[in-house]
């Protein structure tokens, strides 16, 4: 006989030999895992139980049909049947039996007959019910009898296991912190008393006095694992706080220099769970704590398959260049989304049994899209959902903190803060002689007390290596860097300069530093604490080790070499392709003295953020696509504008830079909808670039026009501009398939239907050709690919144009083309409604409504708006459609007249239904 096993604990699976076999309908499996618990079973017990609603002859019939296909497809023997009983038959190997013994472990996984249920079969969902109930109860009995037969972690995995799906049963509780305790996770524990204090405290009770004796005990575990000097009562409020609250906020605040850092680094140590930090830098880039909050996400390789799948992070990833997304989709509507949107992706990574702490530092220094941004995260907190927060600020007051306090007041969660002041004399002198291994005389201290007045980072550079307490400290700078070489003080200062941590690369580019003495005055500092290295996403980041480091270095430099060095930074931070060093280069460009510089900057910033953000189809190969600087709402492009203008007056520029402007703003405004004004300048931009010989941005200003002239269907104008475009050999844009693409909706707009086709083919043609030789331009293929499927529906081919849509559609899914979906769903939704195929139709418009949901630009597809206002309507659910319709005959105010023809179409229709005509 061939070797059965079954795995009743999770899913129900059977094994033949060690290979998966199926039976061929549920109830099969349900009266199998009955036979194998149970091991003899009557046949009238299996009627009643899977076919009691039928008649005696027709149950005993349906039985002997069921016990026919276990023979079928299990092996001879494997289910002994005869005319009382089914038995299980020898040689079968079950995951419960020892379970059912009394024997452990190992302990089973997965919940009993996981994801099979048998609606119509009662008596078999009461019986699974039990079963999972006295399984459980087994399991528990055994764990807490504390048997340390198998060891702490084996109890502990069972533990976790019955505490995650019961977490307000104390005594489990209690079971599992002891485990906890016991194998030097007290930091684990905590989380425990945390979640059954939540648990209860929804039921309207508290922890018994039991848990908060185990509590205690965790932190007093945790106290004496303490590194820190003089902090005992902070940390004792801090641990204890953060073990009781779910969610919890915790916000340290006091002078530079005073140890905040270093407390919060603490604290998230003797927690032993992973800690991520967001820093700001100097030159208050928006959104750059958030950056750096991924970067380390990244590095720590944190996240499952679900998460790196995640459209949260796909989304994200428009913004933030740490997170290697290239995707073509929407940026986050506002900076508090993102703040949302991060915590979501956090609570993914904090599934199961791990925690996180997240720390906010520097807060001072973050800009307002960062502050707007950590309140969207704070304010998206929810219960048990195992992130912590640390925020650290010099000030302790400000919006922020009475958005907290608000918080707090509702409930939503909890806020300890905590003011660290300078240590006391007697503590100043432990905290030296720990660090020096050296003891203070009287006199001594007192001198060190008064150069340093108990500010651990004073204190902490005093004993690095001073001989006696008369070298100590000499001036904030002499003290820090006085005994540095040449090629350490240069590298200082260029960190000083810099405005948050940088590239091995880019720093050595920066410092003029070669080979082997740059590496060893990298070692040399990170020895002194001068600086710390830490792994990002590609490869190590350099910083300084404390901000106040960077202050003091900065504002005793020579304003000529602070200059020299922005500029130098400037020039490396050019180089790079992503928006935050774009967004650095232009800060660095300025504080040198390269005005003319940083507008270029700022000039290619905005017009590839109008790329990827604005153009449904920008002409970029699409290893391009993916993040640019987040500006969120028009006001704030706009202020970019301005500031770009405000450039141009101060330095005066030429053709060649007031073009490429006049093509940008252009552009940006084609977009909002002021075509008049945008037609002018953009116009005028084509005539500078022209008689500056600039055919770059002449190609641009073409390609603007060509869009807006999509818009509103005019062939002729349309056509123009592919012809010039057709023409053009700019440096490093493929603008032919472009141009064909162009001709080929002229065509289409002007029903030589033939011809458009001829067109769109070509298009798709050229750009796959690129794509063959090492450059993919797949986007703008799919983008042929949807219009030529267009125009075969409108020639006739229904089937054939339908078909090749939706084979366009599959593939922007695949690929990630994320903005196009909404585009080919509303192509398909239109001739599925021409077709006939209203649920076809209906469909695919609420797919649309869905991603609608998540765009940022308020001129949505009328088409798809009108379409799902009728399938409201159909339904009977008039005021939601009413609603639609409005968006939808709001959105025609582009003037594209297709979409007004088609939008006409289907109000016609609606009006006929019951209550329709109302609605206008």
């Amino acid at each position: 006989m061939s070797s059965l096993e079954a795995r009743l604990m999770g899913p129900f699976r059977i094994y033949m030999d060690g290979t998966e076999t199926a039976l061929p309908f549920k109830k099969a499996y349900g009266l199998l895992a009955y036979v194998l618990v149970n091991r003899r079973v009557q046949r009238t017990r299996l009627e009643d139980m899977f076919w009691g609603d039928y008649d005696s002859n027709r149950a005993s019939g349906s039985l002997r049909n069921a016990l026919y296909e276990l023979k079928r497809h299990l092996p001879q023997g494997a289910v002994l049947v005869d005319r009382l009983w089914v038995i299980r038959g020898e040689g079968w190997k079950v995951d419960l039996d020892g379970v059912l013994q009394g024997s452990f472990p190992p302990f089973p996984r997965g919940e009993f007959l996981e994801g099979l249920s048998l609606p119509d079969c009662p008596l078999f969902e009461e019986w699974v019910e039990s079963m999972r109930m006295d399984l459980s109860e087994r399991v528990r009995r055994f764990l807490l009898a504390g048997s340390r037969d198998h060891g702490d972690q084996v109890r502990l995995s069972g533990l976790w296991g019955l505490f995650n799906r019961s977490p307000w049963d104390e005594h489990l509780a209690l079971g599992l912190m002891d485990c906890l305790v016991a194998l030097g996770r007290p930091g684990d524990a905590l989380r425990v008393f945390s979640r059954l204090r939540a648990a209860l405290n929804d039921e309207g009770d508290e922890p018994s006095e039991d848990s908060v004796a185990l509590r205690d005990r965790a932190v007093a575990l945790m106290m004496e694992r303490s590194s820190l000097v003089g902090r005992d009562l902070e940390l004792r409020r801090a641990l204890e706080f953060a073990g009781a609250s779910d969610p919890a906020v915790l916000w340290f605040f006091g002078q530079a220099g005073v140890g905040k850092t270093s407390f919060a680094k603490e604290l998230a140590r003797l927690y032993g769970a992973p800690a991520l930090w967001a820093r700001p830098v100097m030159g208050k880039l928006p959104l750059w704590p958030f950056e750096d909050l991924l970067r380390g996400l990244m590095a720590k390789d944190l996240m499952d398959r679900e998460a790196l799948s995640s459209p949260l992070l796909m989304r994200l990833g428009q913004v933030f260049p740490s997170l290697g997304v290239r995707r073509s989709d929407f940026q986050p509507v506002d900076s508090r989304s993102i703040g949302v949107m991060v915590f979501q992706l956090l609570g993914m990574v904090c599934r199961g049994n791990r925690g996180l702490w997240v720390i906010f530092d520097d807060l001072h220094r973050f800009d307002e899209a960062s502050m707007d941004a950590l309140e969207g995260f704070l304010s998206y907190m929810t219960p048990r959902c195992g992130i912590r927060v640390a925020l650290i600020s010099r000030r302790g007051d400000g919006p922020l903190r009475r958005f907290l306090r608000s918080l707090k007041m509702r409930g939503d969660l909890g806020l300890l803060e905590v003011e660290l002041e300078p240590l006391s004399p007697q503590d100043t002198g432990k905290l030296f002689e720990r660090l020096s291994q050296r003891a203070l005389g009287e006199a001594e201290l007192a001198e060190l007390y008064s150069r340093t007045a108990g500010v651990p980072l004073f204190v902490e550079d005093a004993a690095k290596g001073a001989s006696s307490v008369g070298q100590m400290f000499v001036g904030a700078v002499e003290g820090l860097m006085g005994d540095l070489a040449d090629d350490e003080w240069s590298l200082m200062e260029v960190l000083a300069v810099l405005d948050g941590p940088v590239g091995l690369e880019e720093l050595r580019s920066i410092a003029s530093l070669e080979g082997q003495g740059f590496m060893k005055a990298l070692g040399s500092l990170e020895t002194l604490r001068l600086i710390r290295i830490e792994d990002g996403p590609e490869g190590p980041l350099v910083d300084v080790y404390h901000g106040l480091f960077r202050e003091c270095i900065y504002l005793s430099m020579d304003v000529s070499r602070r200059m020299e060095l922005h500029a130098l930074a400037g020039e490396v931070f050019c180089r790079k392709e992503d928006p935050f060093s774009s967004m650095r280069a232009a800060h660095h460009m300025r504080k040198g003295g390269n005005l003319k510089g940083e507008l270029e900057v700022r000039l290619k910033d905005l017009e590839r953020h109008m790329e990827l953000h604005y153009e449904l189809f920008p002409l970029l190969p699409d290893s391009l696509l993916g993040p640019s600087s987040f500006y969120g709402t028009r006001e704030a492009t706009e202020e970019m504008l301005e500031e770009c203008r405000s450039l141009m007056s101060a330095i005066g520029v030429g053709d060649e830079l007031a073009s490429r402007y006049a093509m940008i703003k252009g552009g940006f405004l084609l977009w909002w909808g002021e075509y008049q004004r945008g037609v002018e300048m953009t116009a005028r931009g084509a005539e500078m670039s022209m008689k500056a010989g600039d055919l770059d941005v002449l190609a641009g200003c073409l390609r603007r026009l060509g869009y807006f002239y999509i818009q509103v269907e005019n062939p002729v104008r349309l056509e123009e501009a592919a012809l010039k475009l057709r023409d053009l050999k700019p440096r490093s844009i493929p603008l032919k398939g472009l141009s064909l693409r162009f001709m080929g909706l002229s065509r289409m707009f002007s029903l030589d239907l033939h011809g458009a086709l001829r067109f769109f083919e070509e298009s798709a043609a050229e750009f796959e050709m690129l794509t063959e030789m090492g450059s993919p331009h797949e986007l703008n293929r799919l983008a042929a690919g949807i219009y030529e499927g267009e125009c075969l529906f409108l020639l006739g081919r229904r089937g054939d144009g339908m078909a090749r849509v939706q084979e366009c559609l599959e593939a922007v899914r695949s690929r990630g083309f994320m903005r196009v979906e909404p585009f080919a769903l509303s192509v398909l939704v239109r001739l599925k409604y021409l077709a006939g195929d209203m649920d076809g139709a209906f469909g695919h418009a609420e797919e649309a409504l869905g991603i609608f949901s998540a765009m940022p630009w308020v001129r949505h597809d009328p088409s798809v708006l009108a379409v799902a206002a009728l399938h409201r309507g159909l339904e009977g659910r008039m005021e939601e459609a009413g609603a639609l319709i409005d968006r939808s005959l709001s959105a025609l105010s582009i003037g594209k007249p297709s979409w007004r023809r088609f939008v006409q179409e289907v109000l016609l229709r609606f009006q006929e239904l019951p209550g329709g005509e109302s609605r206008f």
